[in-house]
Parts: structure tokens; C-alpha cells; sequence
């Protein structure tokens, strides 16, 4: 399956340009998974715009928004894990609150069912994934995306 990764090394922030760039995109589903860049507020406050500016030009089109997957150092820093636990439940709820307000095509990705602590290998420096760490996210939303694009299951 083709793809565009708009990775921008530290910088994603959710910003509307961003935003409105990535919705020229003729998508057949959008990820958003920025959530390793902003603090939880600045992630609270820019994910329903970022979503909406998506849904102006593709009201139907899936839209998979991911919670972060594992950070060794949540094993070693309280204020890692809250960060990161912060996060995601900023995350879920978003989810559930679009869902809710009438958009079924928006879905949770549970970011530690692509990147757990059984797959901690998976990370150059134990936050930015190697090519197993993206094997391993990869395997993690393939289910996901399955089920949002409607192809079944594997």
C-alpha cells in the first residue's frame, strides 16, 4: 500500500498550515501521530483543529489519531510517564468525543500496541524508532487501518 510519511524530525506541532497542507492530500485515510512533539496542552489544543481542518475537505475519510507508544524512560521518570499517559488520554478522548458527536470515521490507536515495552528494542535512543521499531508500529496499526479502510482482516 502507497504512503506519504510527513515525519518532520522534532518539529510537528499539529500547526493549521500543517494542517491544511496534509488536507490537499487525496488520502484513502489520514494517521495523525504528532503527539511525540507538542506538550499534552498544546496536543489538546491543536488536535480538534487539526482534525477539523481535515474534515472541511474530507468529511468521510478515516481519520486514525495514535496515542504514544512506549518511552523506556516512563520505566524511570514519574514525570515521563505522566507526560505520556497525559497524552494518551488526551487521545482517547478526543476519539470518543468525536465519535459521539457524530463522526464514526475517526478511531484510536493505542500507540502501546505498536510500540510496547516488549518491543523497547525497537528504538535508536529510546524515543525514535529504528526499522524494527517501524516494523513493529507498522504490524500495530495494520489492524487498525484494515479496519478503517474496510479490507477485513489479514
Amino acid at each position: 500500500m502507497d504512503f506519504v510519511n510527513l515525519g518532520f524530525s522534532g518539529n510537528g506541532l499539529g500547526e493549521p498550515a500543517v494542517a491544511q497542507a496534509v488536507a490537499e492530500i487525496d488520502a484513502s485515510a489520514f494517521v495523525l501521530d504528532y503527539w511525540g512533539n507538542p506538550s499534552p496542552q498544546a496536543y489538546r489544543d491543536t488536535l480538534p483543529a487539526f482534525t477539523e481542518t481535515l474534515r472541511a475537505k474530507h468529511p468521510k475519510t478515516p481519520i486514525l489519531v495514535t496515542s504514544p507508544y512506549y518511552f523506556p524512560a516512563e520505566a524511570t521518570s514519574a514525570a515521563t510517564r505522566s507526560t505520556q499517559d497525559e497524552k494518551r488520554r488526551i487521545a482517547r478522548e478526543f476519539v470518543e468525543a468525536r465519535q459521539k458527536g457524530g463522526d464514526p470515521n475517526v478511531s484510536f490507536v493505542d500507540g502501546l500496541e505498536m510500540l510496547s515495552r516488549e518491543h523497547a528494542d525497537g528504538l535508536v535512543d529510546g524515543v525514535h524508532a529504528n526499522s524494527i521499531g517501524f516494523y513493529f508500529c507498522a504490524k500495530g496499526l495494520e489492524p487498525h487501518l484494515r479496519k478503517a479502510l474496510g479490507l477485513g482482516s489479514k
